[in-house]
């Protein structure tokens, strides 16, 4: 386990262990809107000068530059230079305590989460996707073996700092040809994460791929469990996209492995949760000889039934309640919007896309309403003329609960 306090573990790796806890805790925080909200504008390089500064930066590890190798290995990692310059390196093992360390006989980084999300549980049960809080990524393939080079030469590297310059900070300027005067290396590093969501279009998945955790809010951690396939395919589609070239293959143990919350279910589970409404729903069904007990009955399971289909599409988020109106989740739209924390990266609604199948439920949704405002009005129900209201309101699309 990593080691947040002075104990037996060195200061220095402790002080390496908080700074990384703290950075990325702090991408997380809800507190920090203007940061949040500024996140991947213009604090971050954009794809045309990072692909030319990833290009000189190749060019001169080529050259036996070691800076510019330390310089594309921080890339990858994510983490401001100052805070990457302590992580030791490896040949296989954890270092004891440690919260992140680069294995270069495999070219990979790890990470391990586990503090900085530990409002999630630590453990599920059987019925969840077994998952882990140590989040493995790679290095791009021609970077892991100049990086294992470099170590196999010289035994005195221990770190990444040892591959770099002592008078580089996370500021300094990267003066290179083609490049703006303010194109730094701190803003070469916070480019990865735009450049990695543009790339894959998910915002979860970006997010762990490059530790970009502004991208998501907080409460939707709850639920994501990514597979390390997909942290692969991202990760790949960032290193091309900048000129990097392929990452280094996924060790099969690693593959078989999802990393994030232990509270997802999996699918069998949802798909026995879904039939169990859906019998539900179907065996209650009105008839030609219906009444008030037994429509309120059929209408309450088919409410269950379309507002499971509702939450397992949008709702992954650890909410009590989410409000879905008619307005925002429209079938005629090609994204739904949820209502969010009005300081959130969304500034108060997350687009989410459509998926056909729910569209179609909508539709059966509406037309199971017009017909339960008709009932109601044939039996004379206490309140249907406001029921009647509402459903009309619903069926125009108006911003009233759905």
């Amino acid at each position: 386990k990593p080691c947040l306090v002075s104990s037996q573990h060195t200061p220095a790796l402790v002080e390496l262990n908080l700074l990384v806890n703290s950075s990325i805790s702090a991408s997380l925080s809800s507190l920090r809107s203007k940061e949040r909200k500024a996140a991947g504008a213009d604090s971050a390089l954009s794809l045309h000068d990072t692909h030319i500064a990833i290009a000189r930066l190749v060019q001169a590890s080529i050259g036996g530059d070691s800076e510019a190798l330390a310089f594309q290995v921080a890339f990858c990692v994510g983490l401001p230079w100052h805070i990457s310059q302590p992580i030791p390196f490896t040949l296989g093992d954890r270092p004891p305590g440690a919260l992140v360390w680069i294995d270069v006989r495999k070219g990979l980084v790890y990470v391990d989460l586990g503090p900085a999300f530990s409002d999630i549980p630590a453990q599920g049960d059987k019925r969840h996707i077994q998952s882990t809080f140590l989040l493995c990524r790679p290095l791009p393939l021609e970077t892991a073996n100049q990086l294992m080079e470099a170590v196999a030469a010289n035994t005195s590297l221990k770190t990444l700092r040892d591959l770099a310059s002592p008078a580089k900070a996370g500021k300094s300027k990267l003066n290179m040809e083609g490049l703006h005067h303010s194109a730094s290396l701190a803003r070469l590093i916070s480019a990865a994460g735009p450049i990695a969501l543009d790339a894959c279009k998910r915002r979860d998945l970006a997010a762990f791929a490059t530790l970009s955790f502004e991208f998501i809010n907080k409460s939707d951690l709850h639920y994501v469990t990514i597979k390390q396939d997909d942290i692969w395919y991202v990760c790949s589609k960032l290193f091309n996209a900048v000129g990097l070239g392929a990452p280094v293959p996924c060790p099969d143990d690693i593959r078989r492995q999802s990393v994030g919350s232990n509270l997802s279910p999996q699918r069998q589970w949802i798909e026995d949760v879904f039939e169990e409404a859906k019998a539900a729903a179907a065996g209650t069904r009105c008839g030609r000889r219906y009444t008030l007990s037994s429509v309120v009955v059929h209408h309450n399971a088919y409410a269950r039934y379309v507002g499971l289909m509702l939450q397992i599409a949008f709702g992954g988020r650890n909410r009590k309640t989410i409000n879905f109106t008619a307005e925002l989740v429209n079938s005629e739209n090609d994204f739904a919007l949820v209502v969010e924390n009005k300081l959130s990266k969304t500034m108060g609604k997350t687009p989410l896309p459509m998926p056909a199948v729910v569209a179609e439920q909508i539709e059966l949704w509406k037309a199971h309403l017009t017909a339960l405002a008709r009932r109601l009005t044939k039996l004379e129900a206490k309140g249907s003329e406001k029921v009647a209201i509402l459903v009309s309101n619903i069926l125009q699309d108006q911003n009233v609960p759905l």
